[in-house]
């Protein structure tokens, strides 16, 4: 496993109160919880959310884009139902007036 470079030094030289190692710990934590919220941030750009190039987005594929509603052939017929239900019933013609 790769070290992690900190700025802080946890080595002491000389025998020291628990309290100032817990303290020189927790800074520690602070800083490395600070960078790990950095490098998740960095994670999740890519070229559509950031300025990088889209070159810079690697080999991986792409999300499947949702096509438009409007592109689909539009059809008057429910699903499921019949389609002598939705064909056209024939209107009486009105009797002339003479």
């Amino acid at each position: 496993m790769p070290e992690v470079p900190v700025s802080g030094s946890c080595e002491v030289s000389a025998p020291a109160s628990p309290e100032a190692v817990i303290a020189a710990l927790q800074a520690v934590i602070v800083e490395l919880q600070a960078r790990i919220a950095d490098l998740e941030r960095q994670l999740g750009l890519n070229s559509g959310n950031s300025g990088k190039p889209p070159s810079s987005d690697g080999l991986k594929k792409q999300p499947a884009r949702v096509s438009s509603l409007r592109g689909r052939s539009w059809s008057p017929f429910i699903a499921g139902a019949p389609r002598e239900a939705f064909l056209e019933v024939p209107r009486p013609v009105p009797e002339a007036i003479t």
